[in-house]
């Protein structure tokens, strides 16, 4: 049942399901209407083209193979099958050499030899017959079936000699389950039924009813524009890339996250390249965006990509969780230096900052957590904010407390907390550590849970209470 599987999952739940595949030749009759209409609009009626549409990568830059644009047409015509499209000349289809592409076994799939051995004939008749491999290619060696499941580019393109093949990867699974979710900003309902009746039932379905030299493989994030209208893969069960066949159930849902009007993103600078020149916004954060269409943001978020590591500085609406979208405005000037308070995950910036200001700067203080890189102090700061390897309430509660007055100021030599950096008054609770040293006592208190030292004179309170 689907809600047994949502905390097995542990990704987003899958809601209720839609329908199966094996009971949509309704829904497919009512769509072609619409469906001949999207395609007249994209000028791909009668092509032979394999270059989609319109922009489908996925989380590794891979995107469904859709020689056509995206679905099969819910009547095939002879011109415009994948099949068609597949076996003519790539050249002629505007297509690029392939850099590399994956291929996989489908699961049940055995053999004895390598697949590059089994492959190889076949392989080297698409390169000389010059045919267009796209993501869903289908190669079959008796019983054994291989699928295509990455491109680079993702569009697809020929084999070359110079074409890279990894062959490395689990089987590829059919999946059970799998959840379509709708961006609000790209839909103009959010009506589930209706994403599911107009867009994702009829899409699906026509994909399955493409050739036997292609399966629909797709996997998590990765993304589908069905008739015009952006979808992201959010769930699948079971996890990793693979196919939908008519026994998958569907569901469908909208993801009504608003997306940002702007948003300041900065890198670390000891993050960027050195060696060579870059486009920040091209190489970096575009292709990481483009592919994160669903992912959410709030200041202090950080990410990396292809190395480089990124900070959410500034967001448009402030205080909010959003998306980047397609209005989104990025601005990316400026760097970040890799300081401890940049460093830290948004909770513990968070945690850290409802900390009195003497105790924040005790805890990112160089000299209190060594004489190590900035890594290194990074990680201790995590550990003291995470684990608080500190004393126990108990031990703490032995510790002497007072009241400030004027005799203990004259006793302690002593006026300023060295945590908050307040001075005392009369009448505030206090506690004098067995080194002497004294500490308003929610400040000490605070501290002591985090670690065992004295803030100044890093004497060990704990073993001094315990005497061990």
């Amino acid at each position: 049942a689907p809600t047994a599987r949502r905390v097995a999952l542990g990704i987003r739940d899958f809601g209720t399901p839609k329908s199966r595949m094996d009971d949509m030749e309704a829904i497919r009759a009512a769509r072609a209407a619409k469906y001949q209409q999207h395609r007249q609009a994209t000028g791909d009626v009668k092509s032979t083209s394999a270059e989609p549409a319109s922009s489908s990568t996925g989380s590794s830059g891979a995107a469904p193979a859709a020689a056509n644009g995206g679905a099969a047409p819910p009547q095939p015509a002879a011109e415009s099958t994948p099949s068609a499209v597949s076996r003519a000349p790539a050249t002629e289809a505007g297509l690029k050499p392939l850099v590399r592409i994956q291929i996989l076994p489908l699961e049940g799939t055995s053999s004895n030899e390598p697949p590059l051995v089994v492959l190889g004939p076949q392989l080297r008749g698409v390169k000389d017959r010059g045919e267009a491999v796209t993501q869903g290619r289908v190669f079959k060696h008796g019983s054994e079936v291989y699928v295509v499941v990455r491109c680079d580019p993702p569009e697809g393109g020929y084999v070359t000699s110079e074409t890279d093949l990894f062959f490395e990867g689990n089987p590829v699974v059919r999946f059970a389950k799998i959840q379509f979710t709708g961006l609000a900003a790209d839909i103009e309902t959010t009506s589930e039924d209706v994403l599911f009746s107009e867009f994702v039932g009829p899409y699906c379905q026509s994909q399955i009813a493409r050739t036997d030299d292609y399966l629909p493989v797709t996997c998590e994030r990765e993304q589908h524009d069905i008739f015009g209208t952006q979808f992201v893969v959010a769930a699948t069960d079971p996890q990793g890339v693979g196919i939908i066949d008519k026994d998958t159930l569907l569901y469908v849902e909208v993801d009504e996250t608003p997306e940002f009007d702007r948003i300041h993103v900065l890198p670390f600078q000891d993050t960027l390249p050195r060696v060579y020149d870059y486009d920040l916004f091209g190489d970096y954060l575009k292709p990481f965006f483009k592919q994160n269409v669903a992912r959410r943001y709030a200041v202090n978020d950080q990410f990396t990509w292809q190395g480089v590591q990124f900070k959410v500085v500034c967001v448009d609406p402030p205080d909010r969780v959003g998306r980047v979208g397609r209005n989104t405005t990025v601005f990316c000037d400026g760097v970040l230096h890799p300081s401890l308070r940049n460093l830290l995950p948004p909770h513990l910036v968070e945690q850290l900052s409802r900390l009195p200001p003497g105790l924040q700067m005790l805890l990112l203080n160089t000299d209190q957590l060594g004489n190590g890189d900035v890594y290194e102090r990074l990680m201790e700061v995590q550990e003291r904010l995470n684990n608080r390897r500190g004393l126990s309430q108990q031990t703490i509660d032995q510790i002497q407390s007072f009241k400030w007055s004027e005799e203990k100021k004259v006793e302690c030599g002593q006026e300023t907390c060295m945590i908050c950096l307040c001075e005392f008054e009369m009448e505030e609770e206090c506690r004098k550590l067995p080194c002497t040293h004294v500490f308003h006592g929610n400040c000490v208190d605070e501290w002591l849970r985090r670690c065992t030292d004295c803030p100044i004179c890093k004497a060990n309170i704990d073993r001094t209470i315990r005497n061990y």
